[in-house]
């Protein structure tokens, strides 16, 4: 099984390859994991050596089958545990990710199926995200950010796609929680900030923070 920090760089390659698995710059890498760019590349050598990644150099780095499955194990393990800190600890939904990010090393087969069962196999996390099933397989997510929501149409908050601390904050101040009613109302053409109906309030959102936000 991978350790630790191996899983941690399986997950971020998973994060920002795609669906389209393309290559990764080491750069990219360095600035997700907070690494320099050397220890990336070795790194890198190694797990291709393992068989989880293909490196090339001076490209970058892209999952291998073997090195996917890994990382969607872990991803599905991080989810399930963020629901469970919900629904089962009364976790707030904005704080449970940084709990998450710990629990989700724990390489319990036993224990992420109990956790699957006792929340009756969910389908997303609270924060909107699919939760792989025990093949590996996920729920279709929408495709369209608030950001880009036409004027005058509404949706649902389905999504919450950047989940820092302080991301949390602001959603939680906006009272931007998947499930809520959203419209826009007004965008400004300057910088596309909007005037958002949520929850019955008319509030002001910034176009970037519009891009984390996926309507359905």
């Amino acid at each position: 099984m991978p350790s630790q920090t191996e899983e941690n760089y399986l997950k971020a390659l998973y994060h920002h390859s795609g669906d389209e698995e393309r290559m990764v710059s080491t750069t990219r890498l360095a600035d997700e994991l907070g690494i320099n760019a050397a220890s990336v590349t070795g790194m890198l050598k190694k797990l291709t050596e393992k068989g989880w990644v293909e490196y090339r150099k001076s490209y970058g780095a892209r999952l291998t089958p073997a090195g996917r499955e890994a990382a969607v194990t872990v991803i599905r393990r991080h989810r399930l545990w963020e629901l469970f800190l919900v629904r089962a600890l009364d976790f707030s939904w904005s704080e449970v990710h940084e709990l998450a990010e710990q629990l989700e090393h724990i390489q319990s087969e036993r224990l992420t199926a109990a956790i699957d069962r006792y929340l009756g196999y969910p389908a997303f996390d609270p924060h909107g995200d699919p939760i792989p099933d025990a093949r590996g397989r996920m729920a279709r997510t929408p495709g369209l950010a608030l950001s880009s929501l036409p004027v005058g149409q509404r949706g649902r908050l389905a999504r919450v796609l950047l989940q820092t601390p302080e991301f949390m904050h602001f959603c939680n101040a906006h009272g931007l929680e998947p499930g809520t009613e959203v419209e826009v109302r007004e965008r400004e053409e300057f910088d596309g900030s909007m005037r958002v109906v949520i929850g019955g309030r008319e509030q002001l959102i910034s176009e970037k923070a519009g891009r984390f936000l996926m309507i359905e």
